[in-house]
């Protein structure tokens, strides 16, 4: 069983698909994306399929702890446990689509029976999959790692791999796409950061506790290094990094550079992974700077001025502890 926990734009589609590049994988791509749609809606309660009606409290422990919990449901392959909105997410038919069989039978009777009955007239289809499955992956950008405890202690399998990249790459990348608003960006960056701070500070607790089993991933290091890096993560999951594996994190990164934004498959990992050097603004520059110092110093990524981006290729350069605990 294996939970990446990486941020919105942190490379963690191609992180993930370089582990389950394996047949016979049982993944989803964001099991969190409906329940978290459901929580900023405070008068929409989450709906299960025995009928069950629960109203979210608007705080942040009582959301992760729901969160971890219905993480457990999604490997333990327990989705009668899982919330509706979830199970019939568009986000799995977009980004997973070897579960469009599952998906196209949501669809084909949707329009016939309410949304209980379709679900269960399909759910055996993903049930019987996550079953047989050689391994269970999951991929969540939503949960906090102060959440991860209870998922370790449940799950004695369980592998974390806590993907981090560059905040400025981040937070640029979220702009290009239009997932940051300009305006509220001061903001953004500064909720950004905290997180990642605090993910960073509760993940050294927990590799005490649960020693071998969470690792750091950064994502500049897979990008510039993609198969020594790849060998290092999948000896961290006891995998097996054979020549097919190889052959498929070539395909991934190396190649043309692809304009398509959302694919995996995007040509040149290390040029796709710093190009945001060359296009961030000095005005964003400059506010990620304010609110990310810590992050740097922590993670191992150069502060560098505006005008010094411009002539470097990498802003990793960890110190022998930095190292020691990343990929």
């Amino acid at each position: 069983m294996t939970l990446v926990l990486g941020y919105m734009r942190s490379g963690s589609s191609l992180t993930a698909d370089i582990i389950r590049c394996n047949h016979g994988d049982f993944y989803i791509f964001e099991p969190l994306h409906g329940l978290i749609e459901l929580s900023i809606k405070q008068n929409s309660p989450v709906r299960f399929l025995n009928g069950t009606r629960v109203r979210i409290a608007q705080d942040d422990r009582n959301i992760n702890n729901m969160m971890a919990d219905m993480l457990y449901n999604w490997f333990t392959c327990d989705f009668r446990q899982i919330d509706l909105l979830s199970l019939s997410n568009e986000f799995i038919h977009i980004f997973t689509p070897e579960h469009d069989t599952y998906f196209n039978c949501l669809r084909g009777l949707r329009m016939k029976s309410a949304l209980i009955r379709t679900i269960d007239k399909c759910l055996h289809i993903l049930e019987e999959r996550c079953k047989i499955a050689n391994s269970r992956i999951y991929k969540t950008i939503r949960l906090p790692m102060a959440s991860v405890s209870k998922l370790l202690e449940r799950l004695p399998s369980l592998k974390v791999v806590h993907l981090i990249r560059d905040p400025r790459a981040i937070l640029q990348s979220q702009l290009v796409e239009g997932l940051a608003d300009k305006i509220k960006f001061s903001n953004i960056s500064n909720l950004t950061c905290t997180q990642m701070r605090n993910d960073v500070i509760n993940m050294k607790s927990l590799v005490v506790n649960y020693p071998g089993r969470l690792q750091r991933l950064v994502y500049e290091n897979l990008a510039v290094h993609p198969i020594e890096v790849s060998k290092k993560l999948y000896n961290f999951l006891n995998a097996r990094f054979d020549r097919n594996v190889e052959g498929f994190v070539n395909y991934l990164t190396t190649g043309p550079v692809s304009k398509c934004n959302y694919c995996t498959n995007r040509g040149n990992s290390s040029y796709n992974a710093f190009k945001w050097m060359k296009t961030i603004r000095p005005t964003y520059h400059r506010i990620v700077d304010q609110h990310c110092r810590e992050i740097y110093r922590e993670i191992g990524y150069r502060q560098l001025s505006f005008y010094d981006l411009k002539s470097k290729k990498n802003t990793w350069n960890p110190n022998a502890y930095q190292r020691s605990v990343s990929l």
